[in-house]
């Protein structure tokens, strides 16, 4: 069974080695937060999930301080109080975070304590409503470290707190084919790399975060992009995805150098 208990105030987390099976699937703590499993290529292992009003301010700044420097090592920036402050608002401007500690996998458990090593994965996210009481999730940052990239954790973060919600529509805004390629693996995705028609309430949900959450003035509804939203690339080095098919057709429908970005709408797989 996984230990998920409390060392000084500090939510415990266990990481099991594969093959190693779990008792739970999700266990409530507090009555705010929950734990998820996350079956990576890696292990199947525990993340962790609750609103910020659950941590005092000591540890949201512990949590801000692990998360920042995954950021950093995601975005491949320097320090910078513009980048800090954009951080900070992507972390605590939010419904709800989730992380997952990053460990080694020795023989049996590994308990890590989040707050004392750094972080495998991060999401951060809010609960909105379309016409007709349609909820969905947008995601307002997600981060995965660059050595974790081809082991599913963008995806089964994307997947677990959709299914831990009841949630099945998310949206996010990103100018990284590979945020749209671990959106494309566990859920329907558009737009469409392939052009494929977009369901009117589907461009109905992107329309409607572009002009009423991100304040997006040049959104292209057809296309779902906007041309030059961060007036330049966000990351310091050019994200690449594994895929080159993939990541060809998404840079034909966005140019990051200039500052494009892409509103994404999945809807989860059964």
């Amino acid at each position: 069974m996984v230990e998920i208990g409390i060392d000084n105030g500090i939510p415990r987390f266990g990481i099991r080695k594969p093959g190693i099976g779990l008792s739970i699937s999700e266990r409530k703590y507090m009555g705010k937060g929950k734990a998820l499993t996350l079956p990576t290529k890696r292990g199947t292992e525990v993340a962790w999930k609750f609103s910020k009003e659950i941590l005092d301010n000591e540890k949201q700044e512990e949590l801000f301080r692990d998360i920042y420097d995954l950021c950093q090592k995601s975005f491949c920036l320097e320090d910078g109080s513009e980048f800090r402050k954009d951080v900070r608002d992507h972390i605590f401007e939010t419904h709800e975070i989730c992380i997952v500690p990053f460990g080694d996998v020795p023989e049996g458990l590994s308990p890590v304590c989040f707050g004392t090593d750094r972080l495998a994965a991060f999401a951060s996210y809010n609960f909105l409503s379309y016409w007709k009481n349609k909820d969905f999730i947008y995601f307002s940052g997600i981060i995965v470290d660059p050595s974790l990239h081809r082991l599913n954790y963008g995806s089964l973060l994307v997947q677990e707190v959709m299914r831990s919600t009841g949630i099945k529509i998310a949206v996010l805004r990103t100018q990284n084919p590979v945020m749209y390629g671990s959106f494309a693996k566990t859920c329907k995705v558009f737009p469409s790399l392939d052009g494929k028609r977009i369901p009117g309430e589907i461009k109905g949900i992107g329309e409607y975060v572009a002009r009423n959450v991100l304040h997006m003035p040049n959104y292209d509804s057809q296309e779902m992009t906007e041309k030059g939203t961060y007036h330049r690339a966000i990351y310091g080095e050019e994200p690449v995805h594994d895929d080159p098919e993939l990541e060809k057709k998404f840079k034909e429908k966005i140019n990051i150098k200039r500052g494009d970005s892409m509103i994404i709408v999945g809807i989860l797989r059964e």
